[in-house]
């Protein structure tokens, strides 16, 4: 092969590992949200006691009140863009790397993508667990201020600086629950529609 038709092959290359990350970034940004909502889920379902200290430091983090909403977006923004081109760096050096060749030199080739792969999958864990945080933060808090703002007409002032400070000295999911519990009697004993939470 030729210098020129070899740097015709390698420009080529190149151009499908650009497209494929940035389809790989499309498909990451809009599916980020779900999959996020998911492992969440799959957390408080399965892993509540191997999570239990990651959990309960999520509604801790959320009585310190609002964020800049703006941050997480950057953040998730940022985390999709390096998944996509780590995504689909992967998917051209595993295509490239399937090749016929001596069972050796195959054999090596295999053991290198298998630990390219986990590092991939570690490093897409790693990006969701650092989401999770400040994503739930604000939903979070954006629920409890939207649902106290609707029972506020039936509650004295004591009773909602109670309920402020109740939520502000939270520390783990238990406490939550209990709040979240007292909002919705409140409004029930009112009925006070209340909107559905944003994070559970």
């Amino acid at each position: 092969m030729s210098n020129e038709q070899s740097s015709i092959f390698k420009d080529s290359q190149i151009r499908k590992g650009i497209i494929a990350s940035v389809i790989a970034s499309l498909l990451v940004v809009i599916f980020i949200q779900p999959v996020i909502r998911l492992v969440w889920s799959g957390i408080l379902t399965f892993g509540t006691h191997v999570f239990q200290g990651f959990i309960d430091s999520i509604y801790a983090n959320a009585a310190r009140g609002h964020r800049n909403y703006v941050d997480v977006i950057i953040l998730m923004l940022i985390s999709s863009i390096l998944s996509g081109f780590f995504c689909g760096g992967t998917f051209v050096i595993t295509k490239q790397s399937i090749k016929p060749d001596t069972i050796s030199k195959r054999l090596s080739r295999k053991s290198r993508l298998i630990i390219l792969w986990i590092l991939l999958v570690a490093l897409h864990l790693s990006l969701i667990f650092l989401i999770i945080k400040p994503f739930s933060d604000i939903q979070l808090n954006t629920s409890f201020q939207q649902r106290l703002t609707i029972i506020s007409p039936y509650l004295t002032n004591i009773e909602e600086k109670k309920l402020k400070a109740s939520w502000a000295s939270m520390e783990f999911r238990t406490d939550y629950e209990k709040i979240v519990s007292q909002i919705e009697k409140i409004a029930n004993d009112n009925n006070a529609k209340l909107p559905i939470l944003l994070w559970k």
